[in-house]
């Protein structure tokens, strides 16, 4: 017998545990860190709102709502409406006050990683890692289906090749040692749409199977507010509903002022699966007003930086 062999190989039993491991967080009790998540929903329901602020929470540290992040670097591939999903920075940068020195970290990718090709996947990880030295800790791919061209979605073969690319561009970046700073796993959003009727993911059946966490966003028409459900929430305990609530931000662009919505507050369900409110800030004069678990706290604060929302 040798012990010349492939350690990913190796058996593990419970007794190699003095302790069990605990799950390791990204977003704390919203996206493991190392996992694959789909957030999907039928178009302009706000999918690009929420993983835009997963990415801009994660790139500067922030908490998201009240559940703290780990700070990382994000590749957010930005298929749909790139300068759409920059001035949502921006109204998020604002919002916060931050400089745009503190989202370095959050850098963008215009043109699609082609998951459909072996060339273009390592090409495009070529230029990124080697060519400007930036490993990633999470990738939001925005959307799973621009990011797939001449690929029938309907078809298992051809998607089951597509998406086991997905899991190659994860394995490789995480075995890149040379980033010292790095997180130990990478985490991948993908955005994806649903069928017209909104009620499934669309395409093969083979879509859901790679994925630890599923997460459907639901929103009436125009309305400021969606609501995530997770669907799937593979080895964590899973979380609850959370309705995410919208505001306007101000931003200058070069033909002047324009107003963006932003991710004000969010609520959860409770175990009579009744909405509750928390962590919201509503704005009066110099005066936050603090709604925890549907209790009223009114708090006199100096500086609205001290809010914890996303």
């Amino acid at each position: 017998m040798t012990d010349d062999f492939d350690p990913k190989y190796k058996l593990k039993r419970l007794s190699d545990y003095e302790v069990i491991p605990s799950t390791e967080w990204l977003i704390e009790k919203y996206l493991p860190l190392g996992s694959k998540a789909i957030l999907f929903a039928l178009p302009k329901k706000l999918k690009t709102y929420i993983g835009l602020s997963w990415a801009c929470c994660v790139a500067t540290g922030r908490d998201w709502l009240e559940f703290p992040t780990k700070k990382g670097r994000v590749l957010y591939i930005a298929l749909e409406g790139y300068f759409g999903v920059l001035r949502r920075q921006e109204a998020w940068r604002i919002r916060h006050k931050v400089s745009k020195a503190e989202l370095n970290d959050l850098a963008f990718l215009r043109c699609a990683m082609n998951f459909a090709s072996d060339q273009s996947v390592r090409e495009v990880l070529r230029a990124i890692v080697d060519g400007q030295r930036f490993r990633p800790d999470l990738i939001i791919i925005d959307t799973l289906f621009s990011s797939l061209p001449g690929v029938n979605v309907s078809d298992q073969k051809e998607m089951t090749l597509a998406l086991e690319r997905i899991e190659f561009v994860q394995k490789t970046l995480e075995a890149v040692a040379e980033f010292s700073d790095a997180l130990a796993a990478v985490t991948i959003v993908v955005i994806a749409h649903t069928t017209k009727d909104g009620a499934s993911l669309f395409g093969t059946v083979a879509i859901p199977a790679i994925f630890d966490v599923m997460i459907k966003v639901e929103r009436e028409a125009k309305a400021r507010e969606a609501i995530l459900h997770y669907t799937e929430a593979r080895d964590i305990e899973e979380p609850p509903s959370t309705k995410v609530v919208l505001e306007e931000v101000e931003i200058d662009t070069r033909s002047g002022k324009e107003k963006n919505l932003y991710r004000l507050y969010a609520t959860t369900r409770n175990s009579s699966g009744e909405m509750i409110r928390k962590w919201s800030v509503i704005r009066s004069r110099k005066r936050a007003h603090f709604w925890v678990t549907g209790r009223l706290r009114k708090r006199r604060i100096a500086d609205l930086n001290c809010a914890k929302v996303s």
